[in-house]
């Protein structure tokens, strides 16, 4: 039989084995603990660092002229002008071109397709890439054109007493769906958009009775659903005394009409519905938007104060709002970046309103764009194109 101290001294090994697992365990947490605080403090340090500097790390001199306009590509740069349009790759060569004659060029970009035409005239390109774009050619003047990422067109047509909207499926020029509205009863064209499928169409037209402004927002559905409407028209609205100036899909089934002094947000997956709304009491100086929220830049009412930035999700539900004390020519979003330019200066605010960017450039700026490496942008100014690297001075 085992003795007494023989005992004693097997519970104290045994003691002496569990106390070192639980020395091991606690070990390990503590350094899982260190390796989590660093992480959640590499995240917060990303999500509320600012720079104001910069250096660049490659560019290629321009050859165009000051009248050629940049853009955003699926997350790359394109640019277009009067005579074609030029799409680039990660190291700024060239991709993809086309020509064409066009006076007054308008752009539309959704997906990989870009929509160029002649404000105007009566000729559409669709780019998908590639060097060779689609020839559209319509019957009357180009007003407005919209495209999906499928290569529906919508285009608007100007005529006498009336207005054509023809929808086209551009990658075989095929004619989808038109229809006619009239100058008397529904007004003047002011805006059009098209979901991402192509299958919905909303469209904002203005009228002007005795110096009163009424605008009527209509949603057209394109799809099996709108066969059952009045010329796929499956809802719409009146806003008296109130100019729709701007419609947009947000997403595929979400629409925005913006007006003079706010929103109105609309679920639209086959038919309508209101989702929200709001007024300000402050004047709207700017709009801005992507695939998954839209915000306003709200001026000041007197010299004491800031411009507001205020930004919504798809429900209307407020994200975020911050004060600015900087100005800026321009704003819009990329890969969740609200970027404000002015001459020589931008400033970048992360949605979550902490400010990334505040820097001088040493020239004037056409154009900044992120790109998917980590602090690395490019920027067009009126020089050149440069692949550059934000910093600390």
């Amino acid at each position: 039989m085992e003795s007494l101290s023989e005992r004693n001294e097997s519970q104290r090994i045994e003691n002496a084995k569990k106390w070192h697992k639980r020395k091991i365990g606690i070990i390990i947490g503590a350094i899982l603990a260190v390796i989590l605080f660093f992480i959640i403090f590499s995240v917060w340090k990303y999500y509320t660092k600012d720079y104001n500097s910069y250096k660049v790390l490659d560019s290629i001199k321009r050859k165009d002229s000051q009248a050629t306009i940049y853009r955003a590509y699926n997350n790359k740069l394109m640019k277009y002008s009067r005579d074609g349009a030029v799409g680039f790759n990660e190291q700024l060569d060239m991709e993809w071109s086309g020509s064409y004659n066009f006076s007054s060029p308008i752009m539309e970009q959704c997906g990989k397709y870009i929509a160029l035409a002649d404000l105007g005239g009566t000729e559409v390109y669709v780019f998908d890439g590639s060097d060779s774009p689609k020839d559209v050619n319509v019957l009357y003047p180009i007003a407005q054109i919209r495209i999906s990422t499928q290569g529906v067109l919508a285009v608007v047509m100007n005529r006498d007493s009336s207005d054509l909207v023809q929808i086209y499926d551009a990658t075989n020029n095929e004619l989808l769906v038109e229809f006619t509205t009239s100058i008397s009863e529904d007004g003047y064209p002011v805006d059009i958009a098209l979901s991402s499928d192509g299958t919905k169409l909303v469209t904002s037209y203005l009228n002007v009775t005795n110096g009163s402004p009424t605008s009527r927002v209509t949603f057209y559905n394109l799809g099996e659903v709108g066969k059952n409407y009045s010329n796929n028209i499956v809802s719409a609205k009146t806003y008296e005394k109130e100019i729709i100036s701007k419609v947009e899909f947000l997403g595929n089934n979400t629409v925005c009409a913006f007006g003079e002094k706010g929103y109105y947000l609309y679920s639209m997956k086959q038919l309508v519905e209101e989702l929200h709304s709001k007024s300000y009491k402050k004047k709207i100086k700017s709009i801005f938007f992507d695939e998954s929220s839209f915000g306003f830049v709200l001026e000041p009412n007197s010299k004491s104060e800031k411009y507001k930035v205020v930004l919504y999700d798809l429900n209307g539900k407020e994200k975020m709002s911050e004060f600015i004390d900087f100005s800026y020519n321009e704003v819009y979003v990329l890969m969740d970046e609200i970027i404000f330019t002015s001459d020589q200066e931008c400033h970048i605010l992360r949605k979550n309103g902490k400010e990334k960017l505040n820097c001088t450039f040493h020239t004037p700026i056409s154009y900044i764009l992120p790109t998917d490496t980590f602090k690395q942008y490019i920027l067009v100014d009126d020089n050149s194109i440069s692949i550059i690297k934000i910093k600390e001075k």
